[in-house]
């Protein structure tokens, strides 16, 4: 709709710029037979007067020349004018509707699909960021809560060249390997918990094999 609107005020805009030419009548000379029925009638002079009425013809498209050149230089500084006003209205308008849907509490910042009915969307809630799964229901994967990540987030969805596809693999990466490192940190502090529950026990044992060695000497 907004491109049949701009076209039409283009096209309107050329018309007017269009210069217009009124054309003479054009008269057909007289035969032969009513030039001797009537010599004075018009268009039936000799070819001196011919020669004579015909050098202001010539002088006058000589003077319209230099204004047809003018007219076609002025048509196109307007069509240049034209297009120049349209690409500024265009950019406009899409910084007008880029500025809207920033400041929108809702926003779908792009997804990848996984297969049939099924795919992954980061959404934007206010300041937050999140991953959803979209299939036969709504799922909340995870939650982005890392700042640099956000930021990136932010910066890249006002970019022309943003691509959410490569965005949300890179960020399950991240949180694979995130995940990855918690299950290993958590492997660790297990064995790690292990090991002193174990070393706790033997020292118990061998302070009460201490005592009892204890109470039995002096029991002798």
């Amino acid at each position: 709709m907004k491109k049949q609107i701009v076209l039409w005020i283009t096209v309107l805009l050329m018309l007017c710029f269009l210069p217009l030419h009124t054309s003479e009548a054009s008269t057909t000379d007289p035969s032969a037979k009513e030039c001797i029925e009537n010599p004075e009638k018009p268009g039936c002079n000799d070819g001196e007067e011919d020669q004579g009425s015909s050098s202001p013809l010539n002088q006058s498209a000589q003077e319209d020349s230099p204004s047809l050149a003018w007219n076609i230089v002025k048509l196109v500084l307007a069509l240049a004018f034209i297009i120049v006003l349209i690409y500024g209205l265009l950019k406009f308008v899409n910084k007008r509707n880029q500025m809207f849907s920033n400041v929108r509490a809702m926003q779908n910042l792009g997804g990848i699909s996984l297969g049939q009915h099924k795919s992954m969307q980061l959404v934007r809630i206010g300041d937050r960021y999140y991953v959803v799964g979209v299939g036969d229901n709504v799922e909340l994967l995870t939650e982005i809560e890392d700042e640099k990540t956000i930021q990136e987030l932010s910066h890249s969805s006002e970019g022309e060249a943003y691509n959410p596809g490569a965005r949300l693999a890179s960020l399950i990466s991240k949180n694979k390997k995130q995940a990855s490192q918690e299950s290993d940190s958590s492997i660790q502090f297990q064995q790690l918990f292990q090991s002193e529950l174990k070393s706790l026990k033997q020292k118990r044992e061998k302070v009460i094999e201490k005592q009892q060695q204890k109470k039995e000497d002096s029991d002798e």
